[in-house]
């Protein structure tokens, strides 16, 4: 049985080999090698540009990368080494603990001085009562003796009306 040829296979090689068919051949070969030339010269221009734009990019993390680097150098500078803080830092723990007593000590002396003052106060208000007290009992009595005073006067008056 004859195995049949299908389209995508190539006729055997002495099919081939015809001086006009060896020159179309040949032209086909040349058009395919240019062919592929063109496309290897688009692929190394597109690899390029690829390559390029990664270099611009990669340029560019670089000079931020830098910037940031100098950033934190830059920042560094201002910052206190652990030690000077902690140094610093007890000094005025030290004097915050100083004014908080002074503080304190200033409190209970108030405090005290309240105590004297609210007695002292409590003194005046006793004594105060006490003497509207005394003002109270003399106003009554001058308020006796006033009408006492004139009734004696009007008995007075009354007895030399009817003496007359």
């Amino acid at each position: 049985m004859a195995r049949r040829r299908r389209a995508t296979d190539r006729p055997p090689f002495s099919e081939m080999v015809t001086r006009g068919n060896l020159d179309d051949r040949l032209d086909t070969l040349l058009r395919m090698l240019d062919a592929d030339h063109r496309l290897d010269v688009e692929r190394w221009h597109s690899h390029a540009a690829a390559h390029e734009v990664v270099a611009d990019a990669l340029r560019e993390y670089k000079k931020d990368s830098n910037e940031w680097r100098q950033t934190l150098t830059d920042l560094r500078g201002t910052f206190i080494p652990k030690a000077e803080y902690m140094a610093e830092h007890r000094g005025l723990d030290a004097k915050l603990h100083g004014e908080v007593e002074k503080l304190a000590a200033f409190v209970a002396t108030m405090d005290s001085r309240l105590d004297v003052l609210t007695s002292d106060l409590k003194d005046v208000h006793t004594e105060q009562t006490a003497r509207r007290s005394v003002w109270s009992d003399g106003r009554n009595i001058l308020i006796t003796v006033s009408l006492a005073f004139g009734i004696v006067a009007s008995a007075l008056l009354l007895i030399d009306r009817v003496s007359r």
